[in-house]
């Protein structure tokens, strides 16, 4: 067993049964490119991963956005609030936040307010990083304080080249 501490870089917890996650609550699956994730459309919360982890000394972790409800971008950073009250676990958080919407601004500022929010996540479409209004969104992430969480497959990556180079003080 590894005695040494773990910082889980990557998590998520949920619950299905209180919020609207459009991929584990909608009736009909979505093509996904993991394959069958029927599994997971239960509730998953700290003490779960907590049990599925025992014995390896999780001391840290990072918790990513889960593709809660994109109508309501705030919610899930205010349920992650709750849970980090409870168990000081997750210790940070990825928040969701869409660069391209009219709302970005408010969304990001108010995602920074929250001090376990170190940065955010917006999966983009090909072409989206060198769109001017996805770009609008990204360039206020520096000043707030929040990093970007890159989620993209290997032909996007001449993009997020260019990204990294035009906005050199945005952590990617």
């Amino acid at each position: 067993m590894l005695s040494c501490p773990i910082a889980d870089a990557h998590l998520h917890v949920w619950d299905p049964q209180m919020h609207y996650y459009p991929w584990l609550c909608d009736p009909q699956p979505i093509a996904f490119r993991y394959g069958d994730y029927s599994a997971l459309r239960r509730r998953y919360l700290v003490e779960d991963y907590r049990a599925d982890t025992q014995g390896w000394p999780v001391m840290r972790g990072v918790y990513v956005e889960a593709e809660w409800n994109p109508a309501d971008p705030l919610g899930e950073m205010d349920f992650i609030s709750q849970i980090h009250k409870q168990h000081s676990f997750p210790t940070v958080a990825i928040a969701q936040a869409w660069l391209d919407r009219a709302d970005c601004a408010a969304v990001l500022e108010a995602q920074a307010q929250h001090a376990f929010v170190r940065g955010v996540r917006h999966k983009p479409a090909p072409g989206m990083m060198d769109d001017p209004k996805w770009r609008a969104g990204y360039r206020r992430l520096a000043p707030l304080g929040l990093h970007y969480e890159l989620q993209a497959p290997w032909r996007q990556l001449g993009e997020a080249a260019r990204l990294a180079r035009d906005f050199p003080d945005t952590s990617i």
